[in-house]
């Protein structure tokens, strides 16, 4: 019985698959981004990999992974800019050769929900993001098991969820009111938020 076991740990571990990390915002999401840099930089990710970021993205205190290298990427699969197209282009060929070199991929970021608020609002379809995501995955698994079909890949997705909603709110307002050089009161901030983004 042991034997069955280990090898059905085995053929589990050598199953490739892609992790997307999609937020949302203020739910710790930059540190679990940071953290995995870190561990993919000190090569303590195990058979995961988060992909390098294009050359072009890199600044001189960066190496060549960083927390927020995703969000030109996700920008341009919910809505075709020219100046992220070639970030496409260069995630597409990077999950591709870590899948060929038989490795699952983590990546992600909280921008995922940004857009996919614009989008809703927008009244455009959020299909356009998923085939534009399935366009740049990784095609076939190198370890193929039993029922496998060649050309799916699975894909887990991780939303965070803070457990204080009220703290999760009162986070977000405060970086509003930050990042958008206003001091609106939590009750105004509130009776102020729009369904096009934050």
């Amino acid at each position: 019985m042991s034997i069955a076991l280990d090898d059905a740990a085995e053929n589990q571990q050598q199953r490739q698959k892609v992790v997307i990390l999609a937020g949302p915002h203020k739910t710790a999401s930059s540190t679990t981004q940071k953290t995995l840099v870190q561990l993919a930089e000190n090569n303590l990710l195990g058979n995961y990999e988060w992909p390098t970021a294009l050359q072009s993205r890199i600044s001189k205190k960066e190496s060549s992974r960083y927390a927020k290298q995703f969000q030109y990427l996700i920008s341009n699969l919910w809505e075709y800019r020219l100046d992220t197209a070639r970030d496409k282009d260069h995630y597409k060929a990077e999950f591709q050769k870590t899948w060929e070199s038989n490795r699952s991929i983590v990546f992600g970021s909280e921008m995922i929900g940004t857009f996919s608020n614009r989008v809703a609002a927008n009244g455009n379809q959020s299909t356009t993001f998923l085939k534009n995501l399935r366009d740049i995955l990784p095609k076939g698994r190198k370890n193929m098991v039993k029922n496998d079909v060649d050309e799916v890949v699975d894909i887990d997705v991780v939303l965070n969820f803070r457990s204080k909603r009220l703290e999760h709110l009162t986070s977000a307002w405060s970086q509003t009111n930050v990042q958008r050089h206003k001091n609106l009161t939590f009750k105004k901030w509130m009776c102020s938020i729009e369904c096009d983004g934050p």
